[in-house]
């Protein structure tokens, strides 16, 4: 695993739950693209789970800075597709510069008395077991804490935009609070570093992640790294749930 790869991972899942289970993650890491086991040794580990496991403690001066990395890919062109080739996805500054212009757009419209106000929880409405009328979505009301409950089972945004489509009058009473949480969350970003949530709007930072950030190659070998290291950890789950039969 790249040393880019498994800092991702460690966002994804925690680090002394890997270490505990190297063995298990890597069958899980390297699952699809491994050959079949040799009959006579079943239980053999490949040489890739002893690399991981000098590769937790990688001291920081052998870590990649951008410039590196980038050099890297210069260097070696089989380690990447061939359109994210130098395309850091850790480090990528159109991210900061996209989130910056926001922040910036965003104190304009405050300074202007525009700052959006959000609508406060409504209780639900009283509905019987059967229902005289034709259903119609914008009477249907939740809490703002269900409402939460709801978006956060969906796991890519596009889903909420649908929930939110057909629930529009949902859409004020979801605090931008919850918006930065999934835009960092979803992306794996770094929770610390990223502006507060009164900062910009992360609402349409998130719902329009894929149009703003596209022209990034590093966001979107990203997203791509991404996608893979979540088809691991479900199956370093399963594999863990499996053990503790």
């Amino acid at each position: 695993m790249h040393e880019r790869c498994w800092r991702l991972m460690t966002r994804i899942l925690d680090v002394e739950l890997i270490k505990k289970n190297m063995d298990i993650f890597v069958r899980a890491m390297c699952q699809p693209w491994m050959p079949t086991r040799p009959v006579s040794s079943p239980s053999r580990i490949y040489p890739v789970a002893e690399l991981l496991k000098l590769g937790v403690g990688l001291p920081g001066k052998f870590r990649l800075t951008p410039t590196s990395y980038r050099g890297m890919g210069d260097e070696d062109l089989s380690h990447m597709p061939r359109d994210f080739r130098g395309a850091d996805p850790l480090n990528d500054s159109y991210v900061d510069k996209v989130i910056a212009r926001f922040a910036a757009k965003y104190t304009k419209k405050r300074e202007k008395g525009s700052e959006p106000t959000w609508q406060p929880s409504i209780p639900t409405h009283t509905m019987s077991r059967r229902s005289q009328g034709t259903f119609r979505p914008r009477n249907v009301f939740l809490p703002t804490e269900l409402i939460l409950n709801i978006a956060d089972y969906l796991g890519h945004h596009k889903d909420i935009q649908n929930l939110l489509s057909v629930f529009p009058h949902w859409h004020p009473m979801i605090p931008d609070s919850y918006w930065r949480r999934r835009f960092v969350d979803d992306n794996c970003l770094d929770n610390v570093q990223s502006p507060p949530e009164d900062a910009l709007d992360w609402q349409h930072l998130y719902l329009n992640s894929d149009r703003l950030l596209r022209p990034s190659l590093g966001w979107r070998n990203r997203q791509r790294i991404l996608s893979q290291l979540q088809g691991t950890k479900e199956r370093f789950l399963r594999q863990l749930e499996r053990k503790g039969e």
